[in-house]
Protein backbone atom coordinates (compact mmCIF):
# COMPACT_ATOMS: atom_id res chain seq x y z
CA UNK A 1 0.00 0.00 0.00
CA UNK A 2 1.17 3.51 -0.78
CA UNK A 3 0.31 6.71 1.07
CA UNK A 4 0.96 10.00 -0.74
CA UNK A 5 1.13 13.03 1.55
CA UNK A 6 0.45 16.23 -0.40
CA UNK A 7 2.03 19.45 0.87
CA UNK A 8 -0.93 21.65 -0.07
CA UNK A 9 0.64 25.09 0.41
CA UNK A 10 3.83 24.12 -1.41
CA UNK A 11 1.94 22.85 -4.45
CA UNK A 12 -0.50 25.76 -4.43
CA UNK A 13 2.20 28.44 -4.18
CA UNK A 14 4.19 26.82 -6.98
CA UNK A 15 1.04 26.78 -9.11
CA UNK A 16 0.27 30.43 -8.38
CA UNK A 17 3.75 31.78 -9.10
CA UNK A 18 4.58 29.29 -11.85
CA UNK A 19 1.65 30.10 -14.13
CA UNK A 20 0.44 33.16 -15.99
CA UNK A 21 -2.49 34.95 -14.41
CA UNK A 22 -5.75 33.17 -15.09
CA UNK A 23 -9.18 34.52 -14.20
CA UNK A 24 -12.86 33.94 -14.82
CA UNK A 25 -14.92 36.01 -17.25
CA UNK A 26 -15.98 38.16 -14.29
CA UNK A 27 -12.41 38.73 -12.99
CA UNK A 28 -11.93 36.14 -10.23
CA UNK A 29 -8.24 35.02 -10.24
CA UNK A 30 -7.86 31.24 -10.53
CA UNK A 31 -4.39 30.21 -11.74
CA UNK A 32 -3.26 28.88 -8.35
CA UNK A 33 -6.36 26.72 -7.91
CA UNK A 34 -6.27 25.56 -11.52
CA UNK A 35 -2.58 24.64 -11.43
CA UNK A 36 -3.03 22.92 -8.07
CA UNK A 37 -5.77 20.65 -9.42
CA UNK A 38 -3.86 19.86 -12.61
CA UNK A 39 -0.75 18.95 -10.61
CA UNK A 40 -2.71 16.71 -8.23
CA UNK A 41 -4.62 14.94 -11.01
CA UNK A 42 -1.41 14.29 -12.96
CA UNK A 43 0.30 12.78 -9.91
CA UNK A 44 -2.73 10.61 -9.09
CA UNK A 45 -2.87 9.40 -12.68
CA UNK A 46 0.86 8.69 -13.00
CA UNK A 47 1.71 7.37 -9.53
CA UNK A 48 -1.55 5.53 -8.75
CA UNK A 49 -1.41 5.84 -4.94
CA UNK A 50 -3.71 3.57 -2.96
CA UNK A 51 -4.12 6.17 -0.18
CA UNK A 52 -3.76 9.96 -0.05
CA UNK A 53 -3.70 12.74 2.55
CA UNK A 54 -3.69 16.48 1.94
CA UNK A 55 -1.95 18.46 4.65
CA UNK A 56 -2.59 22.14 5.36
CA UNK A 57 -1.08 24.71 7.70
CA UNK A 58 -2.64 24.78 11.15
CA UNK A 59 -4.12 28.05 12.35
CA UNK A 60 -2.53 29.86 15.28
CA UNK A 61 1.02 30.68 16.29
CA UNK A 62 3.73 28.08 15.89
CA UNK A 63 5.59 26.92 19.04
CA UNK A 64 8.74 27.93 17.14
CA UNK A 65 7.93 31.55 17.97
CA UNK A 66 8.87 30.76 21.58
CA UNK A 67 12.33 29.70 20.35
CA UNK A 68 12.77 32.63 17.96
CA UNK A 69 10.26 35.53 18.08
CA UNK A 70 11.39 36.68 14.61
CA UNK A 71 10.71 33.29 13.02
CA UNK A 72 9.21 33.98 9.55
CA UNK A 73 8.91 37.68 10.48
CA UNK A 74 10.67 38.76 7.29
CA UNK A 75 7.99 37.44 4.95
CA UNK A 76 6.22 40.10 2.90
CA UNK A 77 2.46 40.31 2.52
CA UNK A 78 1.33 38.05 -0.38
CA UNK A 79 -0.44 39.61 -3.38
CA UNK A 80 -4.22 40.05 -3.23
CA UNK A 81 -4.79 37.53 -6.04
CA UNK A 82 -3.03 34.86 -3.99
CA UNK A 83 -4.97 35.67 -0.82
CA UNK A 84 -8.26 35.47 -2.71
CA UNK A 85 -7.48 32.00 -4.04
CA UNK A 86 -5.98 30.78 -0.78
CA UNK A 87 -9.28 31.54 0.96
CA UNK A 88 -11.06 29.30 -1.56
CA UNK A 89 -8.64 26.40 -1.16
CA UNK A 90 -10.44 24.71 1.81
CA UNK A 91 -13.71 24.71 -0.14
CA UNK A 92 -11.96 23.23 -3.16
CA UNK A 93 -10.43 20.49 -1.00
CA UNK A 94 -13.85 19.75 0.52
CA UNK A 95 -15.75 19.42 -2.77
CA UNK A 96 -12.99 17.24 -4.19
CA UNK A 97 -13.39 14.91 -1.21
CA UNK A 98 -9.70 15.05 -0.36
CA UNK A 99 -8.82 13.72 3.12
CA UNK A 100 -7.40 16.81 4.86
CA UNK A 101 -5.18 16.90 7.95
CA UNK A 102 -4.67 20.18 9.80
CA UNK A 103 -3.86 20.84 13.47
CA UNK A 104 -3.90 24.25 15.23
CA UNK A 105 -0.43 25.55 15.99
CA UNK A 106 1.32 22.97 13.80
CA UNK A 107 2.79 23.72 10.43
CA UNK A 108 2.03 21.43 7.51
CA UNK A 109 5.64 20.18 7.61
CA UNK A 110 5.16 18.93 11.17
CA UNK A 111 1.91 17.14 10.35
CA UNK A 112 3.40 15.58 7.21
CA UNK A 113 6.43 14.32 9.14
CA UNK A 114 4.24 12.86 11.90
CA UNK A 115 1.92 11.16 9.39
CA UNK A 116 4.86 9.84 7.37
CA UNK A 117 6.60 8.27 10.36
CA UNK A 118 3.38 6.74 11.72
CA UNK A 119 2.31 5.35 8.34
CA UNK A 120 5.77 3.90 7.69
CA UNK A 121 5.53 2.03 11.01
CA UNK A 122 2.31 0.49 9.66
CA UNK A 123 4.17 -0.67 6.54
CA UNK A 124 2.85 1.88 4.08
CA UNK A 125 5.19 2.97 1.32
CA UNK A 126 5.08 6.71 2.04
CA UNK A 127 5.72 9.46 -0.49
CA UNK A 128 5.82 13.14 0.50
CA UNK A 129 4.73 15.30 -2.43
CA UNK A 130 6.58 18.62 -2.14
CA UNK A 131 9.54 20.56 -3.50
CA UNK A 132 10.63 21.52 0.04
CA UNK A 133 14.17 20.27 0.66
CA UNK A 134 13.51 20.12 4.43
CA UNK A 135 11.70 16.83 3.84
CA UNK A 136 14.97 15.19 2.78
CA UNK A 137 15.66 14.63 6.47
CA UNK A 138 12.64 12.26 6.57
CA UNK A 139 13.80 9.98 3.77
CA UNK A 140 14.49 6.38 4.77
CA UNK A 141 13.69 2.89 3.38
CA UNK A 142 9.94 3.42 3.91
CA UNK A 143 9.68 7.13 3.03
CA UNK A 144 10.47 8.94 -0.24
CA UNK A 145 9.80 12.42 -1.60
CA UNK A 146 8.27 13.29 -4.95
CA UNK A 147 9.85 16.63 -5.86
CA UNK A 148 7.09 18.40 -7.80
CA UNK A 149 9.53 21.04 -9.07
CA UNK A 150 11.65 18.44 -10.84
CA UNK A 151 9.13 15.59 -11.19
CA UNK A 152 11.76 13.47 -9.45
CA UNK A 153 11.30 10.67 -6.94
CA UNK A 154 13.91 11.27 -4.22
CA UNK A 155 15.15 8.31 -2.18
CA UNK A 156 18.21 7.82 0.04
CA UNK A 157 20.51 7.28 -2.93
CA UNK A 158 19.31 10.45 -4.64
CA UNK A 159 20.06 12.54 -1.53
CA UNK A 160 23.57 11.11 -1.35
CA UNK A 161 24.13 11.76 -5.07
CA UNK A 162 22.91 15.37 -4.81
CA UNK A 163 24.42 16.39 -1.48
CA UNK A 164 27.08 13.80 -0.67
CA UNK A 165 25.49 13.16 2.74
CA UNK A 166 22.84 10.78 4.07
CA UNK A 167 19.26 11.88 4.86
CA UNK A 168 20.04 11.25 8.54
CA UNK A 169 22.66 14.04 8.31
CA UNK A 170 20.42 16.46 6.44
CA UNK A 171 19.03 18.28 9.48
CA UNK A 172 22.55 19.23 10.57
CA UNK A 173 23.35 20.36 7.03
CA UNK A 174 20.23 22.55 6.96
CA UNK A 175 21.14 23.98 10.37
CA UNK A 176 24.50 25.20 9.08
CA UNK A 177 23.02 26.67 5.88
CA UNK A 178 20.06 28.33 7.61
CA UNK A 179 16.93 29.47 5.81
CA UNK A 180 16.53 33.12 4.80
CA UNK A 181 12.89 32.58 3.79
CA UNK A 182 12.00 31.63 7.38
CA UNK A 183 14.45 34.07 8.99
CA UNK A 184 16.57 31.21 10.37
CA UNK A 185 20.23 32.03 10.84
CA UNK A 186 22.79 29.31 10.25
CA UNK A 187 26.54 29.79 10.24
CA UNK A 188 27.14 33.19 8.71
CA UNK A 189 29.55 32.94 5.80
CA UNK A 190 29.30 29.18 5.26
CA UNK A 191 27.05 28.14 2.39
CA UNK A 192 25.82 24.86 0.95
CA UNK A 193 29.20 23.66 -0.34
CA UNK A 194 31.00 24.44 2.91
CA UNK A 195 28.25 22.81 4.96
CA UNK A 196 28.44 19.63 2.89
CA UNK A 197 32.21 19.45 3.29
CA UNK A 198 31.98 19.87 7.07
CA UNK A 199 29.28 17.21 7.44
CA UNK A 200 31.26 14.80 5.25
CA UNK A 201 34.39 15.30 7.35
CA UNK A 202 32.90 15.27 10.85
CA UNK A 203 29.60 13.44 10.44
CA UNK A 204 27.30 15.76 12.37
CA UNK A 205 26.90 19.20 13.92
CA UNK A 206 28.12 17.89 17.27
CA UNK A 207 31.07 16.24 15.51
CA UNK A 208 32.04 19.55 13.93
CA UNK A 209 32.07 21.41 17.23
CA UNK A 210 33.89 18.58 18.99
CA UNK A 211 36.66 18.88 16.40
CA UNK A 212 37.09 22.63 16.16
CA UNK A 213 40.82 22.24 16.92
CA UNK A 214 41.21 20.53 13.52
CA UNK A 215 39.41 23.33 11.66
CA UNK A 216 41.64 26.25 10.74
CA UNK A 217 41.34 29.91 9.91
CA UNK A 218 38.24 31.90 9.07
CA UNK A 219 35.96 28.85 8.90
CA UNK A 220 36.71 28.03 12.55
CA UNK A 221 36.04 31.65 13.54
CA UNK A 222 32.70 31.61 11.74
CA UNK A 223 31.65 28.38 13.45
CA UNK A 224 32.53 29.73 16.89
CA UNK A 225 30.74 33.04 16.29
CA UNK A 226 27.58 31.31 15.06
CA UNK A 227 27.35 28.41 17.52
CA UNK A 228 24.24 29.68 19.31
CA UNK A 229 22.53 30.50 16.02
CA UNK A 230 23.25 27.13 14.42
CA UNK A 231 21.91 25.12 17.35
CA UNK A 232 18.85 27.36 17.48
CA UNK A 233 18.43 26.73 13.75
CA UNK A 234 18.46 22.99 14.40
CA UNK A 235 15.62 23.36 16.90
CA UNK A 236 13.62 25.48 14.46
CA UNK A 237 14.12 23.17 11.48
CA UNK A 238 13.43 19.95 13.42
CA UNK A 239 9.92 18.62 12.88
CA UNK A 240 7.47 18.79 15.76
CA UNK A 241 5.18 15.86 16.52
CA UNK A 242 1.63 16.78 15.55
CA UNK A 243 -1.22 15.46 17.74
CA UNK A 244 -2.57 12.68 15.54
CA UNK A 245 -5.54 10.83 17.03
CA UNK A 246 -4.50 7.54 18.61
CA UNK A 247 -7.28 5.77 16.73
CA UNK A 248 -6.13 7.02 13.30
CA UNK A 249 -7.00 4.46 10.63
CA UNK A 250 -5.10 5.18 7.43
CA UNK A 251 -7.06 2.56 5.49
CA UNK A 252 -10.36 4.28 6.24
CA UNK A 253 -9.35 7.93 6.53
CA UNK A 254 -6.96 8.13 3.57
CA UNK A 255 -8.68 6.08 0.89
CA UNK A 256 -9.95 8.52 -1.71
CA UNK A 257 -13.68 8.24 -2.36
CA UNK A 258 -14.00 10.77 -5.17
CA UNK A 259 -15.48 14.28 -5.28
CA UNK A 260 -18.75 15.45 -3.79
CA UNK A 261 -20.28 15.59 -7.24
CA UNK A 262 -23.02 18.20 -7.06
CA UNK A 263 -21.06 20.59 -4.84
CA UNK A 264 -17.97 20.14 -6.99
CA UNK A 265 -19.91 20.95 -10.15
CA UNK A 266 -21.23 24.17 -8.61
CA UNK A 267 -17.74 25.30 -7.60
CA UNK A 268 -16.07 24.26 -10.86
CA UNK A 269 -18.67 26.21 -12.83
CA UNK A 270 -18.14 29.24 -10.61
CA UNK A 271 -14.40 28.95 -11.33
CA UNK A 272 -15.09 28.23 -15.02
CA UNK A 273 -12.97 25.06 -14.91
CA UNK A 274 -14.76 23.42 -17.84
CA UNK A 275 -11.89 21.13 -18.86
CA UNK A 276 -11.22 20.06 -15.28
CA UNK A 277 -14.92 19.45 -14.65
CA UNK A 278 -15.00 16.99 -17.54
CA UNK A 279 -11.74 15.39 -16.43
CA UNK A 280 -12.31 15.16 -12.68
CA UNK A 281 -16.09 15.08 -12.13
CA UNK A 282 -17.70 12.50 -14.43
CA UNK A 283 -21.33 11.69 -13.71
CA UNK A 284 -21.14 8.09 -12.49
CA UNK A 285 -17.52 7.15 -11.81
CA UNK A 286 -14.20 8.82 -11.16
CA UNK A 287 -10.83 7.58 -12.35
CA UNK A 288 -8.28 7.62 -9.57
CA UNK A 289 -4.87 6.25 -10.37
CA UNK A 290 -6.26 4.41 -13.36
CA UNK A 291 -9.03 2.70 -11.37
CA UNK A 292 -12.71 3.61 -11.75
CA UNK A 293 -14.48 3.94 -8.42
CA UNK A 294 -17.90 5.23 -7.41
CA UNK A 295 -18.28 8.89 -6.61
CA UNK A 296 -20.21 10.64 -3.87
CA UNK A 297 -23.65 11.86 -4.86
Amino acid sequence: MSLYLFDVSNIFYRSFYGNDRLSTSYGLPTQGLYGFLRTISAIMREQKPTHVAFVMEGHGESPRKAIEPLYKANRSEPPEDLITQLKMLPELMYVMGFPVFQYPGYEADDTIATLANEAAKRLFEVVVVSSDKDFNQLICPGIKKLDVAKNLMVDEQEVVLRYGIAPSQFLDYLSIVGDNADNIKGVKGIGEKGAMELIKLYGSLDGIYQNLNFIKGVKKDKLIASKDDVYKAKRLISFLEAPLPKEIDFNTWCRYGGPRVEEARVLFRKLEFRELETMLIPSDTVNVGGVDIGVRK
